[in-house]
């Protein structure tokens, strides 16, 4: 019999991110069953950037689409992002090609981007058009490969 539960809280929110730029990355690790056999080894004195916390704002879409050349996994991160300024995160997510570790509430960890397929930045500021209205940026991360964003579990 098949079972869908492996313990893990079913807790699907997003609560962090963490973006290295793939010039920074030495090795990238093998794919297997939809998880990464080792852990990404950096440059030296690269790594990860610091932890970008984003509990209930946040949220990954993973598809798959059939294409004329083969299945294909397209994936998107939507962040909303309060108040639009000259420091927001858009802009230092945009410094080059990188990926993404996202982290759950659960405690599952997923790398969306790899050294051949990039993320992909865009953001729409929307300040409102009344005093009340919300002032954020919804930042997207996209990406797209022939595989799944895999479980990274290091």
């Amino acid at each position: 019999m098949t079972t869908f539960s492996d313990g893990h809280e079913n807790m699907g929110g997003l609560i962090s991110i963490r973006v290295a730029l793939i010039n920074d990355i030495d090795t990238f690790p093998s794919i297997l069953d939809n998880e990464c056999e080792a852990e990404i080894i950096f440059n030296s004195g690269k790594s990860w950037g610091d932890p970008i916390t984003i509990p209930n704002r946040g949220r990954l879409i993973n598809e798959t689409e059939d294409t004329d050349q083969g299945f294909l996994h397209p994936a998107l991160i939507e962040l909303s992002l309060p108040k639009w300024t000259k420091d927001s995160l858009h802009y230092s997510l945009s410094l080059g090609a990188s990926i993404i570790e996202a982290t759950f509430a659960n405690g599952d960890k997923i790398l969306v981007g790899d050294t051949s397929h990039p993320v992909i930045v865009n953001y729409k500021s929307n300040t409102g058009m009344l005093a009340a209205d919300r002032n954020e940026t919804i930042v997207s991360l996209s990406h797209s490969a022939p595989y799944p964003c895999p479980f990274y579990n290091f």
